[in-house]
């Protein structure tokens, strides 16, 4: 849908999303956007490999980037070379086009890509790897990028998720560039989301309902606002209308991980015991290998509070 902004993604005519067992962001989507492809290089032939293969002729103009390391010694990012000797999946380098090939030194490290890697994607690549090293690399990839653009409300977004996935996180920081990317684009709805998804991080569980809340006005039907709504609305005890949100959730979606867990919480808040072992045990049914393992949690908890510590203790 090219008419909405940010655009939206529908599956094709008679295609249907896959089914994700109600769990909130399951479905992730990778988009191409200009061409690069991985390639080695061979410093004792100065052959350079495309993994599986490359659109380029002799006399190709070429820039190259790299992900994780360095380019083969020789070569530099942010320079023009030109293709020579194609062959296949093989071609060499040189400085201007028809010249000599360019002599490779060392093969380098990382990963290297025919194609120049901008700021903002090599910086998602290395956020992917999840490892600190490469965390860092990636804030300073963002920074730089914001600093080129500053009206960039996704280089925003995407430099606070980058403070968001250091260790520790820096959530001051990110909450000052998602402010900006909302100050910037304020229809931007995954900013709004994701600061309130940090206010409930940080217990400013007031804060979390109030950007919720702003949001949904424009999508009334977002559910994950309504689980961000119904979790702060649990902490702050406000049961009516935390139940009010969950049921919009699982009306649409019954297995909604999310939300059937934080019915578990509001029944056992008020004590209607029943209806919370319900709740996380379908929480237990539908994701059985969550991590937290929170409906097991919700389990023992609500055992506990019957005092059947039999039942709570046969689930340790």
């Amino acid at each position: 849908d090219l008419a909405s902004e940010p655009a939206r993604l529908t599956p094709a005519w008679g295609e249907t999303w896959p089914f994700a067992r109600g769990v909130v962001n399951a479905v992730e989507i990778e988009c191409v956007a200009g061409y690069i492809t991985p390639f080695t290089a061979n410093d004792a032939s100065d052959l350079i490999t495309a993994v599986p293969s490359h659109v380029y002729v002799d006399g190709a103009p070429i820039e190259l980037s790299n992900s994780g390391g360095t380019l083969p010694a020789g070569l530099a990012a942010l320079t023009t070379y030109y293709a020579r000797d194609v062959a296949g999946a093989g071609l060499r380098l040189a400085a201007t086009a028809g010249g000599s090939a360019i002599d490779i030194t060392a093969s380098g490290t990382g990963t290297h890509f025919l194609g120049r890697l901008l700021d903002a994607m090599r910086a998602a690549l290395l956020l992917r790897s999840g490892s600190r090293e490469e965390v860092l690399e990636a804030i300073t990839e963002l920074e730089a990028a914001v600093s080129r653009a500053p009206d960039n409300y996704t280089l925003h977004y995407n430099l606070a998720s980058a403070y968001m996935a250091k260790n520790p996180p820096e959530p001051d920081k990110a909450r000052v560039q998602l402010e900006e990317a909302i100050r910037l684009r304020k229809s931007y709805i995954p900013a709004h989301i994701r600061l309130a998804q940090l206010f409930v991080k940080q217990g400013s569980y007031g804060a979390a309902e109030s950007q919720a809340k702003q949001v949904l006005e424009q999508e009334p039907d977002n559910l994950t606002l309504r689980e961000i709504l119904a979790l702060t609305q649990v902490e702050v005890q406000n049961f009516a209308a935390a139940r009010e949100n969950i049921r919009a959730v699982l009306d649409r979606q019954p297995k909604a991980i999310g939300a059937l867990y934080q019915l578990g919480r509001l029944s056992l808040l008020e004590k209607k015991y029943d209806e919370a072992e319900r709740a996380f045990r379908s929480v237990v049914d539908n994701n059985p290998d969550d991590p937290l393992a929170r409906g097991l949690a919700g389990l023992v908890e609500v055992y506990k509070q019957r005092n059947q510590m039999d039942r709570a203790l046969d689930l340790l």
